[in-house]
Protein backbone atom coordinates (compact mmCIF):
# COMPACT_ATOMS: atom_id res chain seq x y z
CA UNK A 1 0.00 0.00 0.00
CA UNK A 2 1.45 3.72 -1.04
CA UNK A 3 2.08 6.54 1.71
CA UNK A 4 0.19 9.15 1.59
CA UNK A 5 1.78 12.46 1.99
CA UNK A 6 1.72 13.29 5.94
CA UNK A 7 1.55 9.42 7.05
CA UNK A 8 3.33 7.85 9.53
CA UNK A 9 4.44 4.33 9.06
CA UNK A 10 4.82 2.47 12.45
CA UNK A 11 6.11 -1.05 13.22
CA UNK A 12 3.16 -1.76 15.43
CA UNK A 13 -0.12 -1.03 16.36
CA UNK A 14 -1.15 2.24 18.07
CA UNK A 15 -4.47 2.28 19.61
CA UNK A 16 -6.48 5.38 18.55
CA UNK A 17 -6.36 8.22 21.13
CA UNK A 18 -2.59 6.85 22.97
CA UNK A 19 -0.25 9.48 23.39
CA UNK A 20 2.81 8.38 21.90
CA UNK A 21 6.71 10.51 21.67
CA UNK A 22 8.01 10.60 18.43
CA UNK A 23 11.82 10.96 17.77
CA UNK A 24 14.49 11.23 15.40
CA UNK A 25 17.48 9.07 15.76
CA UNK A 26 21.33 10.11 15.50
CA UNK A 27 23.82 7.79 15.12
CA UNK A 28 26.68 9.60 17.50
CA UNK A 29 24.61 9.73 20.11
CA UNK A 30 22.87 6.39 19.86
CA UNK A 31 26.52 5.14 20.05
CA UNK A 32 27.28 6.98 23.05
CA UNK A 33 24.30 6.04 24.95
CA UNK A 34 25.00 2.78 24.75
CA UNK A 35 28.89 3.25 25.91
CA UNK A 36 27.08 5.08 28.64
CA UNK A 37 24.87 2.42 29.32
CA UNK A 38 27.66 0.06 29.75
CA UNK A 39 29.19 2.45 32.07
CA UNK A 40 26.26 2.72 34.13
CA UNK A 41 25.76 -0.95 34.42
CA UNK A 42 29.66 -1.54 35.47
CA UNK A 43 29.05 0.80 38.09
CA UNK A 44 26.13 -1.08 39.44
CA UNK A 45 28.52 -3.95 39.78
CA UNK A 46 29.77 -2.78 42.42
CA UNK A 47 33.62 -3.91 42.03
CA UNK A 48 32.36 -7.34 40.67
CA UNK A 49 33.81 -8.31 37.41
CA UNK A 50 31.45 -8.65 34.51
CA UNK A 51 30.85 -12.21 33.85
CA UNK A 52 28.15 -12.04 30.74
CA UNK A 53 26.63 -9.38 28.75
CA UNK A 54 23.17 -9.40 27.28
CA UNK A 55 22.01 -6.82 24.62
CA UNK A 56 18.60 -6.48 23.36
CA UNK A 57 18.47 -3.80 20.62
CA UNK A 58 15.31 -2.68 18.40
CA UNK A 59 15.50 -4.03 15.39
CA UNK A 60 14.40 -0.03 14.35
CA UNK A 61 17.81 0.98 15.97
CA UNK A 62 19.64 -1.89 13.92
CA UNK A 63 18.20 0.53 10.96
CA UNK A 64 19.14 3.98 12.07
CA UNK A 65 22.87 2.50 12.98
CA UNK A 66 22.86 0.62 9.36
CA UNK A 67 26.36 -0.27 8.83
CA UNK A 68 27.54 1.62 11.83
CA UNK A 69 25.73 -1.01 14.15
CA UNK A 70 29.30 -2.74 15.23
CA UNK A 71 30.31 0.59 16.61
CA UNK A 72 27.72 0.24 19.11
CA UNK A 73 28.44 -3.17 20.62
CA UNK A 74 32.00 -2.00 19.86
CA UNK A 75 31.58 0.73 22.71
CA UNK A 76 30.02 -1.90 25.09
CA UNK A 77 32.77 -4.05 25.01
CA UNK A 78 35.29 -1.13 25.19
CA UNK A 79 33.82 -0.43 28.52
CA UNK A 80 32.70 -3.72 29.66
CA UNK A 81 35.82 -5.71 28.25
CA UNK A 82 36.02 -7.64 25.03
CA UNK A 83 36.54 -11.12 26.82
CA UNK A 84 33.38 -10.84 28.55
CA UNK A 85 30.72 -13.14 26.92
CA UNK A 86 28.25 -11.50 24.61
CA UNK A 87 24.61 -12.31 24.12
CA UNK A 88 21.68 -10.54 22.41
CA UNK A 89 18.99 -10.47 19.46
CA UNK A 90 17.09 -7.26 17.66
CA UNK A 91 13.48 -6.84 19.43
CA UNK A 92 10.42 -4.96 18.32
CA UNK A 93 11.03 -2.53 21.18
CA UNK A 94 11.26 -2.70 24.64
CA UNK A 95 9.20 -2.36 28.01
CA UNK A 96 10.70 -0.09 30.41
CA UNK A 97 9.54 2.51 33.26
CA UNK A 98 9.91 5.87 31.47
CA UNK A 99 12.98 7.97 31.73
CA UNK A 100 14.05 5.75 34.78
CA UNK A 101 11.60 6.89 37.02
CA UNK A 102 11.43 3.44 40.33
CA UNK A 103 9.12 3.65 42.95
CA UNK A 104 5.53 2.79 43.74
CA UNK A 105 4.42 5.69 40.60
CA UNK A 106 6.76 3.42 37.94
CA UNK A 107 4.54 1.89 35.26
CA UNK A 108 6.87 0.66 32.12
CA UNK A 109 5.85 1.75 28.93
CA UNK A 110 6.36 -0.03 25.25
CA UNK A 111 9.79 1.96 24.25
CA UNK A 112 11.34 2.17 20.49
CA UNK A 113 14.32 2.66 19.19
CA UNK A 114 16.02 1.20 22.39
CA UNK A 115 18.38 -0.40 23.64
CA UNK A 116 18.79 -2.36 27.05
CA UNK A 117 21.48 -3.51 28.32
CA UNK A 118 21.71 -6.46 30.99
CA UNK A 119 25.26 -7.59 32.75
CA UNK A 120 25.75 -10.13 35.52
CA UNK A 121 29.22 -10.11 37.58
Amino acid sequence: MPIKKGEITCAAEIPQGSEIRLMLGDYEKAIQAAKEAAENALVQLRGAKPKVIFVFDCMARCKLLGSRIGEEIAAVQKVLGKEVPLIGFYTYGEQAPLGGILGPECFSVFHNETMALMVLG
